[in-house]
């Protein structure tokens, strides 16, 4: 069951980087923008 989960996981990190990448971006412009507009 482990080893059948392993390499979806790689998968889907490995598919999904960039998307991860921009969403931590968005992510911190939006609490920047939030703490210096309050």
């Amino acid at each position: 069951m482990v080893p059948r989960q392993r390499p979806f996981l790689r998968k889907k990190r490995r598919v999904e980087p960039t998307l991860v990448r921009w969403a931590m971006e968005l992510f911190i412009k939006v609490r920047v923008f939030a703490c210096s507009h309050p």
